[in-house]
């Protein structure tokens, strides 16, 4: 199965107690992201069976553009384990049951989707995803080790000079 796990998009600044964390959106520069990240997996053909995000509407939203703009099949659904709290072995319990399908995406936060990541290709330092970046795996099982291989990344790079976002592509894990 090919796995893709995402963190979610730039999301506004919490700046006040008013509006809890979970309840953060996207910034509009995260939307943008987003839309570049799912226009660049509809220009690689990607297709997703499965889209599960964390409850937090920001991964939520993430979800949701990426969703759209690659034509899934299905909605988003949400699981818990991706939440805050959440941790990498729970996710890494749910993923044998989805073995059968050919891709599915988990769309989550720093620091457990970057463990998770680590995690399942066997690395022993943690992999760090910048906000709005998608890794590709091919997960080999919850019994073989390690249980997935690295395929690539992409990640979103905001240049302050020109305020442009650019994607770039890692093609190993070692020039993550």
């Amino acid at each position: 199965m090919i796995l893709y796990l995402i963190r979610h998009a730039e999301a506004v600044d919490r700046k006040s107690d008013d509006v809890p964390d979970d309840y953060r959106v996207l910034s509009s520069n995260g939307r943008e992201v987003m839309k570049k990240v799912g226009r660049w997996c509809a220009d690689q053909q990607i297709l997703i069976e499965r889209i599960f995000s964390s409850p937090l509407l920001r991964a939520v939203q993430t979800a949701e553009i990426l969703s759209v703009i690659i034509n899934s099949p299905n909605k988003v659904e949400i699981i818990l384990a991706l939440g805050a709290g959440g941790s990498p072995e729970q996710i890494l319990r749910f993923l044998p049951q989805y073995q059968h399908l050919d891709s599915l995406a988990l769309v989550g936060h720093e620091p457990t989707i970057g463990i998770m990541t680590s995690t399942l290709i066997g690395l022993n330092k943690k992999i760090s995803f910048s906000p709005g970046s998608i890794c590709c795996l091919v997960y080999h099982g919850i019994d073989q080790t390690p249980q997935a291989s690295f395929r690539w990344m992409v990640q979103a790079v905001y240049d302050a000079k020109t305020q442009a976002v650019t994607l770039k592509k890692v093609s190993s894990v070692e020039s993550i």
